[in-house]
């Protein structure tokens, strides 16, 4: 089958609309304007908390999710490493750490940390269509309808999108 037939079974899968997907909602310039004074005020006050207690990956995780908001991509990776290293169990941060590795050009560990992380969390949807997608795009077939049969035995998705999904593979 083609890869176009494929993606449109994965968005009927997910009850998703593939043109929705990655839109951005428009927000007005003041209120960006006031979000990143925010996130710079953020980014501040951790990074002087993580100068006292370099040690703590809660810290290290808040952080790199600011750092991430920020799109400073790259100085992020070593905090989430750090918060992985210490909770190698939190899906959240195996997510959080495969994004990074997508933004700093790290397909092969960007896959395998989203691997670990819907591994650890089966309802984690966002880590399938991550997984998915990547392998996709990798025309990679097996493994990304490995990944679709392991979501649709999950059992997360309502039974309705499921069957109809079921019906069409």
């Amino acid at each position: 089958r083609s890869f176009g037939h494929f993606d449109f079974q994965f968005s009927l899968f997910l009850g998703q609309d593939a043109q929705l997907q990655g839109a951005e909602p428009s927000i007005s310039r003041k209120r960006q304007q006031r979000g990143d004074k925010l996130l710079e005020s953020a980014r501040a006050r951790l990074a002087k908390l993580e100068e006292r207690h370099p040690d703590d990956p809660s810290l290290a995780s808040d952080l790199g999710n600011v750092l991430l908001s920020m799109k400073l991509f790259g100085e992020e990776v070593p905090r989430f490493e750090r918060a992985v290293r210490a909770d190698p169990r939190s899906a959240i941060r195996h997510y959080n750490l495969a994004i990074c590795y997508s933004k700093t050009q790290k397909p092969e560990f960007a896959i395998a940390e989203m691997e670990k992380a819907a591994w650890l969390e089966p309802r984690l949807l966002r880590a399938y269509q991550f997984i998915v997608e990547a392998y996709k795009n990798r025309k990679d077939l097996p493994r990304a309808v490995f990944w679709l049969n392991l979501l649709a035995d999950a059992d997360i998705v309502p039974a309705k999108e499921r069957a109809g999904f079921m019906q069409q593979r």
